[in-house]
C-alpha cells in the first residue's frame, strides 16, 4: 500500500487502508516514507505485514546493516538516482572498511579485558 504523502501527495485517507486490509486477504506490504522507527510502529500496530524501502534503500544500499547497528541513515540525491556509474553509491565503499575497522577494534577490546 503506497503512501506517497511524504513527498507531499495527498494522504490515503485511514478508512481506505483500513478497508483495503480487510476486504484484501493478503500479505500488504506498506511504503512510503519509511524509516526504522517509523516501520516498527506500523507493523506493531498490524498496518501491514512487511515495509519496502524504495528511495532510503536506493541512498543506503547497506540499509539492513545500518538499522541492526543504529549508523544514521545517508541522505538522499535524487540527482543521481537511477543513473550508470558510482556516483550515489561511492561512500559504500568508505562505510564498509569503516565497520570493519570498528568490528576489529571491539575484538581487540573485548579481548583486552578478557
Amino acid at each position: 500500500m503506497v503512501d506517497h504523502s511524504a513527498i507531499g501527495a495527498p494522504e490515503v485517507p485511514a478508512n481506505i487502508k483500513e478497508k483495503t486490509q480487510t476486504n484484501f486477504g493478503g500479505t500488504i506490504i506498506l511504503s512510503g516514507g519509511y524509516d526504522r522507527e517509523k516501520a516498527e510502529t506500523d507493523l506493531n500496530a498490524n498496518k501491514g505485514e512487511l515495509v519496502a524501502f524504495g528511495r532510503t534503500f536506493i541512498s543506503n544500499p547497506d540499509l539492513v546493516n545500518r538499522m541492526e547497528n543504529n549508523i544514521e541513515l545517508a541522505v538522499p540525491y535524487f540527482s543521481t538516482f537511477y543513473t550508470p556509474g558510482e556516483k550515489g553509491y561511492s561512500i559504500l565503499d568508505h562505510i564498509e572498511k569503516l565497520w570493519s575497522k570498528l568490528k576489529i577494534l571491539k575484538r581487540s577490546v573485548i579481548n583486552d579485558i578478557v
